[in-house]
């Protein structure tokens, strides 16, 4: 009897339905610990609706995944896009976020990139101490025993050091890969249930591994209950088992983490059949965007012109438990795309008479990043949580530190945003500084944004000027840059769009501007700058003071 797809009731979606493998993923604790990591960071601070995880945005992107390739396929059979495609881009989708650290975006562009930072200038300092003591020990005497025993000391942390600094990729698509794989690792089943899906969709099969499952039926069928005898050449079995299975996928997994994250590169195109454990498969990944099904790359990440399914869910839900109107229609561009060839490469284009929807996309991500992602209050608050993760990150929870997390997948597993509360009620003397910059968060004793401007200037510069006007020391405040633009940094974001009509839906080209309208923005990305104080005082007057004579002596003009 065939597995049943599960129903899921999503709030943005509706009533849903899975595939058994995808609903195996989700049953998995590597799945379920995405529970635990809000979608938004902290936004909820400012936006008390908005505590919504990255749990439910992982089905409904998987969901997403398969209702635009349904429809592609549909209409596009000449592609040759199979069920194992689909399948395999909602696998992608659903685990495309896997590698989210506590608070999301906070963790990987905030806290890993600083933490680094100040290992590296540990690790200059050390190599200073080093030079001065191989200056010392020039000349005619080498050195006492001491001095040589300081430096055998300093040399032995400057290679641990150096250790630490050769660590893998930190950006979430990268750690999400590395947690796939640890998640295949970690649960056996799993494997074995990708294979008999990939052998009933493709008809495809690896003698090696059917014969082992052959010796394995063979053997527990002449166990009893009282037979134990065999139990060792069972385990045996499962071990050549899993080796075979690993062999078999590996191709696929590959391709799964690629969707996650798409190769900067393509690989020469070929019409010969990749090999796999047991003989070569037609059933392959596309190699080069000459080939129709490499479109399947454009699904989940899109690097052409950031039209996904990632964002289509992220829009519709963050705006639901925002509390905000959505305007722009993802169904509607569901229906709508089709695979072109363009200039001898294939991509996913759309309906003429959808790019105000394609523009209602973008300004809706400009919008929410203006009025939430990027709200003063919430940029505070993951300030104040990023500097309490730094005074926490060599504290080791259980056997792994903030720092070290993501070098083993088990460890990470386990880091959540639940490690906010465990700093919080630590009673640990090496948490207190962190545990207190967590205790002014619950307190609502946030950094105090004192105002923001516009400026051509560089930060550095900004910081530099800064340091003339204000009254306290220079650790007393946070001179910080936030960009907003449409998603292609100044470029209007339909530039890299193309368009079919409905007379030709096989050809597809570019609209122009003036096509469009002679109403769109001039420019697409703009800087900010922002002063917060991290005075506890309540009396800011004197800072907000200072603020004011800077703006207006530096920056009215340009603003």
């Amino acid at each position: 009897m065939a597995e049943q797809r599960k129903i899921f009731k999503d709030p943005v979606h509706g009533t849903i339905e899975l595939h058994p493998l995808l609903v195996k993923i989700i049953d998995t604790p590597q799945f379920q610990r995405l529970r635990n990591i809000k979608q938004l960071g902290a936004v909820s601070y400012v936006y008390p609706g908005a505590t919504h995880s990255r749990f439910e945005h992982s089905i409904g992107v998987a969901y997403l995944a398969g209702e635009i390739l349904k429809s592609i396929k549909e209409k596009q059979k000449e592609l040759g896009i199979t069920d194992w495609d689909v399948l395999c881009v909602q696998f992608a989708a659903l685990c495309h976020d896997l590698g989210h650290g506590p608070f999301s975006h906070m963790f990987d562009l905030m806290f890993l990139p600083e933490a680094r930072q100040l290992k590296r200038d540990e690790l200059s300092k050390k190599i200073d101490d080093l030079l001065k003591h191989m200056k010392k020990m020039t000349g005619e005497d080498q050195g006492d025993s001491e001095e040589i025993k300081e430096l055998q000391k300093l040399q032995k942390e400057i290679q641990d050091l150096i250790k630490d600094l050769i660590d893998p990729k930190t950006e979430h698509e990268e750690l999400s890969k590395k947690m796939i794989d640890h998640l295949m690792e970690k649960n056996d089943d799993l494997l074995k249930q990708m294979y008999d899906v990939r052998k009933k969709m493709t008809d495809e099969d690896s003698e090696k591994v059917d014969g082992v499952l052959t010796k394995m039926e063979d053997v527990q069928k002449i166990m009893t209950d009282k037979d134990k005898g065999h139990s060792g050449k069972i385990e045996e079995l499962k071990k050549i088992l899993k080796k075979y299975l690993k062999e078999y996928l590996k191709e696929d997994l590959d391709f799964i983490k690629d969707l996650i994250d798409p190769p900067k590169k393509t690989i020469p195109a070929t019409d010969q059949p990749t090999g796999g454990s047991g003989g070569a498969r037609k059933q392959r990944p596309p190699a080069n965007r000459s080939e129709k099904r490499y479109i399947l790359y454009d699904i989940v990440s899109n690097t052409i012109n950031k039209i996904d399914v990632d964002k289509w869910d992220y829009f519709a839900r963050d705006c639901h438990y925002l509390g905000m109107k959505n305007s722009f229609d993802h169904e509607r561009l569901i229906k709508s795309a089709r695979a072109c060839k363009v200039n001898g490469k294939w991509q996913i284009c759309y309906r003429d008479k959808d790019v105000f929807n394609l523009y209602d996309m973008f300004y809706t991500r400009f919008s929410l990043h203006k009025r939430a992602y990027q709200h003063k209050v919430k940029n505070a608050i993951e300030l104040m949580i990023k500097e309490a993760f730094i005074k926490a990150k060599e504290h080791k929870f259980e056997d792994w530190t903030l720092s070290t997390a993501i070098e083993d997948m088990g460890a990470y597993t386990k880091l959540t945003d639940t490690v906010f509360d465990q700093i919080l009620n630590s009673t640990s003397a090496e948490l207190q500084e962190a545990r207190g910059i967590l205790e002014r968060i619950v307190k609502r004793d946030h950094y105090y944004c004192l105002g923001e401007f516009h400026s051509e200037d560089t930060l550095q510069v900004i910081k530099e000027n800064w340091k003339t006007f204000h009254q306290g020391t220079q650790e007393e405040y946070i001179v910080d840059d936030v960009t907003f633009n449409y998603g292609k940094r100044a470029h209007d974001p339909i530039e890299d769009v193309r368009f079919y009509n409905k007379r030709n839906p096989q050809q597809a080209r570019a609209i122009t501007r003036a096509e469009v309208s002679r109403l769109l923005p001039e420019t697409f990305e703009e800087t900010i700058y922002r002063i917060y104080t991290r005075r506890m005082d309540k009396d800011l007057k004197d800072d907000e003071d200072a603020f004011e004579k800077f703006r207006n002596n530096s920056y009215k003009k340009k603003n």
